[in-house]
Formats: structure tokens, sequence, C-alpha cells
């Protein structure tokens, strides 16, 4: 006797395969695969989005502590650079109070620090405020500017000049003395001014942005050494 045999069918029909993609089972499983997906897309982007903004809060919380401890430095060269200047003249003025030799080497070793570190400064008050902040310390062209010099390492560097002309006697205490007190208060003015903008700067959080305010001031090449005087 010869089993019979039953062949199951091979293909499907169209209309079975309509029913079975509309089936629930496919409908579920197919809703449960966009989901997983789209829901690993989503939590990728608000993973990546949460990490760019979290860095940017390091970040400016960096920059500003960099800030705060350029501002404390620049104070600190300024005021000792500023205080050496005014010793050494009342040195000159009153040579019987003071050592007039030692005054004038204290001086000058409060310009070689201040000298040695003005690039650094400058190039940071660029990055942390602008160029225009940056020239106001120190700015090149002063260099063929004469007399009418504007950033305030030149007003120290003219300073300097005259308090040797004191010495010497071809110029005036008085008159050294009123330099002197023009650029105490340049000093003071820059230093509230850079102080000010700073926090403008920190407070609508642009200190991670750079733009036409930081780029270089375009100046001819120098044949030379640079004086930065004492």
């Amino acid at each position: 006797m010869i089993a019979a045999q039953v062949h199951a069918p091979t293909n499907l029909s169209a209309s079975s395969i309509w029913e079975l993609l509309n089936s629930n089972f496919v409908v579920m499983l197919g809703a449960f695969v966009l989901t997983t997906i789209l829901g690993s897309w989503l939590a990728n982007v608000l993973q990546h989005g949460a990490w760019r903004r979290q860095t940017r809060i390091e970040l400016l919380r960096e920059r500003y502590s960099e800030g705060t401890a350029l501002l404390e430095c620049l104070s600190q060269l300024i005021g000792q650079r500023f205080f050496a200047a005014q010793r050494y003249l009342w040195a000159i003025e009153n040579q019987k109070e003071y050592d007039l030799t030692a005054v004038a080497a204290e001086y000058h070793q409060k310009v070689a620090e201040w000298n040695a570190r003005i690039w650094e400064v400058r190039n940071k008050i660029r990055l942390l405020l602008s160029e225009q902040h940056a020239n106001q310390f120190l700015d090149y062209r002063d260099d063929n500017r004469g007399q009418n010099v504007q950033s305030l390492h030149y007003q120290f560097v003219m300073l300097g000049r005259t308090l040797r002309s004191a010495r010497n006697g071809s110029v005036t205490v008085d008159d050294a003395q009123a330099q002197a007190y023009r650029l105490n208060w340049a000093c003071s003015n820059l230093l509230e001014r850079f102080t000010t903008d700073f926090q403008k700067r920190a407070a609508a959080l642009e200190l991670l942005d750079v733009g036409e305010a930081q780029q270089p001031t375009p100046r001819p090449q120098r044949h030379g050494p640079l004086r930065s005087g004492a």
C-alpha cells in the first residue's frame, strides 16, 4: 500500500501575502522595529546635544577662570611697575632718604619682569577680549608714533625715558611727576575698562566666540630689535 503524500504549497498567493502583512503580528513587529530605531536615534541626538551643552558650559567656566586670573595678573604687573617707577622718582627727588642706586636697580628688575611677559599678556587679552583691547595694552604701531604713543606699555616706556632725564637733571622732577600722574590715571582706566568688558562678554556667554574682534592688527615689518624701554 502506497502511502499518500501530502505536499505543502510552496508559493503563497498575493492575497495571502497581503493578509500576512496586514496581520496584527506583523504590524506590531514593524512598529516595534521602527520605534526601536527611532528611539535609539533620538536618544543619541539628545545625548550628543547634552554632551555639547555640558562641554560648552565647562569650557566657559574654564575660560572665565582664565579671564579672572589674567585680570589679577595684569593688575599686579601694572601695579608693581608703576610703584617701582614712582619710588624711583621719589628717590631722585630725595636722595637723602633713599638709596638711589638700589631703588634704580629694583625698578629695572620690575621692567625686565614686565618685558618678559608682555607678549603672553597681550595674546591672552586678544583671546579673552579683543584685538582692540590688546592694542590698548601693547600696540606695536606705537614704535612709529613718536611722542604720541597710545598703548599702556609705551606710556611706561616714555615714563622710563623721562625718569632717566630726571636723574641726569635735563627734566624737572615736577614735570616727571605730572607724567607719572597721567600714567596712573591711564592704568586705572585700563583696568576698570578691561574688567567691565570682560564681565559683559562672560554674561553674554561670548568667551568662546572668536570673530573679527580677535583678528590681529596688520603692521609693517620692523627691522631690528624692539626697544621696550626702561
